[in-house]
């Protein structure tokens, strides 16, 4: 039997399962009890896309676990980021009427907008509810206005949601291997949990994480997630896109990125076409017969791609309103550490933006430990709760310590089920 004062919380972040088991017993001075990471299969950007490779791998993955810990794994929190992820924001408004505004205004408020996206999102399911930006009569307030004599009240939320069907072929495959997912939580928002303390989510940040295939925006403001968005486009796209045009394998595509990117993109001749009559090495050429590949045609390449993410990153910081009001960007690199993507985007957006502090966070190059900060982030999420969401961390009580109105408002409440 698992002992419920254990957390066990798996992030499928392609192409790789990491499951993390915490003793919670004290949130104040937790345990890390076992650490497991594994290749996954059958699973691509998150999602499920072979249901008999994916149960093999995260049945794996649990079996690892409870050889290490001595452990029975009957329920675990689910972190993950499929690219389909949605964000949807909203205002909601009410005439108060000179009373005070009672706990149960905020409620209705906040019911309302959920009934709202159920009955237009009917094949979403909501994974997170975030309430910000209260306006009494005009004023704004950073915290709930409770007992505060008002005319009009109205607030912000924001809406994330994940397709129905995804969820359950991810529920399925836990199904199969008999373990209850008590909750899904989504990486970005676990892992700024972890990386940033409330004062600076209240102030304002931007993070921009880097993978793989995917490329994901997360935008906070006064302590809540107002925005997010997954491009469907990562750093593994520069290799595909030179092995695609030159006729080249990945892997020596890999060393060209790797060994060229730099060089093409600092600060200089970010956007000068390369004039030189120079080829590539013929030392990269370890798969494929060698030939001409001119530095022009690999910076074109590179450009057209780079390009395209950067546009599309700024579109949806500009979108959130974010990108103006406030100057801090955080940028981490889940991919690949030998690209030096953190510096060729803040030399791109040097270009654009002025007085933008962009800073690097740990990603492949921080210790074994920063593997699991989205873990680590859930764990703080379940144990503590977080005073902006509206949606209880838990539905069996796992969370005893649960702070803020929105919380107090859910946290007995369980009709969120996917089926």
């Amino acid at each position: 039997m698992q002992d419920n004062k254990i957390l066990n919380l798996l992030e499928i972040k392609s192409p790789f399962l990491r499951l993390l088991s915490i003793s919670s017993e004290d949130k104040n001075n937790q345990k890390i009890l076992g650490e497991v990471t594994i290749p996954s299969k059958g699973i691509l950007n998150d999602t499920i896309t072979n249901v008999e490779e994916a149960t093999q791998s995260i049945q794996s993955c649990i079996d690892e676990m409870e050889k290490k810990t001595k452990n029975k794994i009957q329920n675990l929190i689910v972190i993950f980021e499929p690219i389909e992820t949605n964000s949807i924001r909203l205002s909601k408004s009410k005439v108060i009427g000179g009373a005070k505004i009672s706990f149960d205004d905020v409620s209705y408020l906040i019911t309302d907008a959920k009934l709202q996206i159920q009955q237009n999102q009917q094949n979403d399911f909501i994974v997170h509810i975030f309430n910000y930006n209260y306006n009494v009569d005009g004023k704004k307030f950073l915290n709930e206005p409770i007992d505060i004599y008002s005319n009009f009240f109205s607030h912000e939320l924001t809406f994330l949601t994940i397709p129905r069907n995804i969820l359950k072929n991810i529920n399925e495959i836990f199904v199969n291997a008999d373990v209850e997912v008590k909750k899904f939580i989504l990486s970005s928002y676990a892992y700024s949990v972890t990386k940033f303390d409330r004062d600076t989510l209240e102030k304002g940040i931007s993070l921009i994480s880097f993978d793989k295939n995917k490329t994901s925006v997360t935008v906070f403001k006064n302590s809540a997630l107002i925005h997010h968005k997954t491009i469907p486009i990562g750093l593994d796209h520069l290799a595909k896109d030179i092995s695609r045009v030159c006729s080249i394998s990945k892997s020596e595509s890999k060393n060209i990125v790797n060994n060229y990117i730099t060089k093409f993109f600092d600060n200089i001749n970010f956007f000068e076409e390369d004039s030189k009559n120079e080829f590539i090495d013929s030392s990269f050429f370890t798969h494929t017969n060698y030939r001409k590949i001119s530095y022009a045609l690999i910076k074109k390449i590179l450009f057209f791609r780079l390009d395209e993410i950067f546009k599309k990153i700024i579109l949806e910081l500009n979108f959130s309103s974010n990108f103006v009001n406030q100057n801090e960007l955080y940028l981490v690199n889940n991919y690949d550490y030998n690209l030096k993507i953190n510096p060729i985007f803040n030399n791109y957006l040097s270009h654009r933006v002025k007085n933008i502090k962009i800073s690097s966070l740990c990603g492949l190059e921080g210790s074994n430990q920063s593997l699991f900060d989205s873990c680590l982030g859930a764990a703080k999420l379940i144990n503590e709760g977080f005073s902006t969401e509206a949606i209880a961390q838990n539905a069996n009580n796992l969370n005893k310590a649960k702070k803020g109105l929105i919380s107090w408002l859910f946290g007995s409440k369980n009709d969120d089920r996917i089926f």
